[in-house]
């Protein structure tokens, strides 16, 4: 099963002339590559003219008038947007390649993994497999447990002094809730839980 990963622009600090570049530096890496990408949607001919136009309206915007700054802000939108789509074009087409997203010219966004204060849930590339991780509590075992529905019917998949653990076996395209119950002398103290779709 291909791993998942989302495609970043990481553009949103950048300055209208900025984002022009990085719009112009993808269409040229898709544009060297139509062996990779045969179709992109939206056509680079209309990216392209969406760069002509805030070219044009970036350079009309510099006299500080309020009227073209909104104009030009209008077509910076424009053309996010269709970079958006480009964006969504390319993460399809790469289903989970890493290298086919930089060959367009774009970032692989990195994902963050479910986390609630120290604990961890980690989907693992085998169907139905996971890996849960605790930031260690001094003098503590650790019950790592799942449900199916979050509420009462906890399964214990651990109990131990280690501060991860591995549970397999689990249905693909279930959201599963996880966590860790801290075992000490004063009781038992289950942490709050993290969910995840399991693939």
């Amino acid at each position: 099963m291909n791993k998942i990963l989302r495609v970043a622009l990481n553009m949103s600090q950048f300055s209208v002339p900025d984002k022009i570049n990085k719009a112009t530096a993808i269409v040229a890496a898709i544009s060297a590559n139509t062996s990779t990408f045969a179709s992109p949607n939206p056509t680079l001919a209309s990216v392209n003219a969406a760069i002509a136009t805030l070219q044009i309206a970036w350079n009309n915007a510099q006299d500080g008038g309020k009227s073209k700054k909104a104009i030009m802000h209008d077509k910076e939108g424009k053309l996010m947007k269709l970079l958006i789509d480009l964006s969504h074009y390319v993460e399809g087409l790469a289903n989970g390649d890493e290298s086919i997203v930089h060959l367009a010219g774009m970032d692989v966004k990195q994902k963050p993994m479910p986390k609630l204060s120290d604990f961890e849930v980690m989907q693992l590339p085998e169907s139905g497999s996971v890996k849960l991780r605790v930031r260690a509590h001094p003098n503590s075992m650790y019950k790592f447990q799942y449900s199916a529905d979050g509420e009462n019917n906890w399964i214990d998949a651990r109990i131990t002094t280690v501060t991860k653990a591995v549970i397999t076996g689990l249905q693909a395209g279930v959201k599963y809730f996880f966590r860790v119950v801290f075992l000490d002398k004063d009781g038992e103290h289950p942490n709050t839980p993290a969910s995840l779709y399991v693939n």
